[in-house]
């Protein structure tokens, strides 16, 4: 595995104070290959909420031009982190139409953490609506053609208190079926502490080891 590093914190991607559900974390088996997808995140709470930047990072991609509910074409918003070594990208998929602000759809412009930057739909392979929230590493990033792609790197949310890493000074969502075949503690609902950060701030710790 690539190493990353750079000390960052973090915090989930909506509106401090909201609970939302998890659906999904490391026992995603939907992905090809399956293991891109151990350390990616699903939230959702039946609606189309809004989906602020879980970290600071400069726009590298996005799409918002499938229609609401089409499963075959997917929309998604992408983030590049330069602060980590090699860089990372986040990933937001499944996003609404025409839902990323104006503002936002300028390649190389900032994004401060707690940002909004979508509405939650369920374009492309999904059931319903929610948003799959994970970070990849540089070195596994697809070419982004319709929408960004790669192999999730393991990271921690400063608002989540199971499964604490004291390293990062975070914890791992994880619903109490996947803690009873992966390990550690479960829970379904998560609530946010996601604030508007200004300038070049980050908020999740990527812990890749080789």
């Amino acid at each position: 595995l690539t190493d990353v590093t750079g000390v960052q914190t973090c915090a989930l991607p909506i509106w401090a104070g909201l609970s939302k559900r998890l659906t999904w974390s490391v026992g995603h088996n939907s992905c090809r290959p399956t293991y891109y997808c151990t350390y990616a995140f699903d939230f959702a709470d039946g609606s189309m909420f809004e989906l602020l930047a879980a970290k600071g990072g400069y726009v590298y991609h996005w799409r918002d031009t499938c229609n609401n509910g089409d499963s075959g074409c997917t929309n998604g918003i992408t983030l590049q982190d330069r602060s980590t070594n090699p860089w990372t990208y986040q990933i937001y998929l499944h996003i609404a139409k025409n839902s990323i602000p104006a503002s936002v759809k300028i390649r190389g412009v900032y994004v401060s953490q707690g940002m909004k930057i979508a509405n939650v739909d369920d374009t492309g392979a999904s059931t319903g609506h929610h948003v799959h929230f994970m970070v990849v590493e540089q070195a596994t990033l697809n070419a982004c053609t319709n929408y960004c792609f790669g192999k999730a790197v393991d990271i921690t949310f400063r608002d989540v208190d199971i499964n604490w890493d004291a390293g990062t000074q975070g914890g791992r969502p994880r619903l109490a079926e996947e803690a009873s075949r992966y390990g550690g503690t479960g829970r379904t609902n998560h609530v946010s502490g996601n604030a508007f950060k200004s300038g070049l701030s980050s908020l999740f710790l990527p812990i890749i080891t080789r």
